[in-house]
């Protein structure tokens, strides 16, 4: 999907999207995309009054724990990305032991993500997200 198409999605399309794309592979994309739309999702139920918000908040709730578990990966992420911008040329093997051993680091957390996000915890989330949106409209 092309990123102009996404900024025009709304917001709980956006979280199922990337809801989805989390659960079926934790890439480093698809973790970015997931933190951000829930981060926007949180900020969005914030102004939300009345029925609607109280529904937002259930969703808001359930997805506690596999955001905060995406947030381990996406720090391994920012924490392996930064450290292939390093440049030290004194000791290439220290840097290549430490990038090997953060991105196994990096594989557990996402395996423990994925498995926080099975097929049945999706299909959940998903129709309640769907209920939502259609109590906003």
């Amino acid at each position: 999907m092309a990123a102009n198409a996404k900024q025009k999605m709304p917001i709980l399309k956006r979280i199922e999207h990337s809801l989805a794309e989390v659960a079926h592979a934790p890439t480093v994309k698809a973790v970015h995309a997931f933190r951000t739309s829930s981060r926007r999702l949180e900020a969005f139920a914030e102004l939300r009054k009345g029925e609607g918000a109280r529904s937002l908040r259930k969703v808001e709730r359930r997805l506690e724990k596999p955001l905060h578990l995406a947030g381990r990966v996406r720090d391994l992420d920012v924490q392996i990305e930064s450290l292939r911008d390093l440049h030290v040329d004194a000791d290439r093997d220290a840097r290549r032991r430490l990038l090997a051993d953060l991105q196994e680091v990096r594989d557990r957390a996402a395996r423990k993500l994925g498995k926080s996000l099975d097929k049945r915890t999706v299909q959940s989330l998903t129709r309640k997200i769907r209920k939502v949106a259609r109590a906003q409209r």
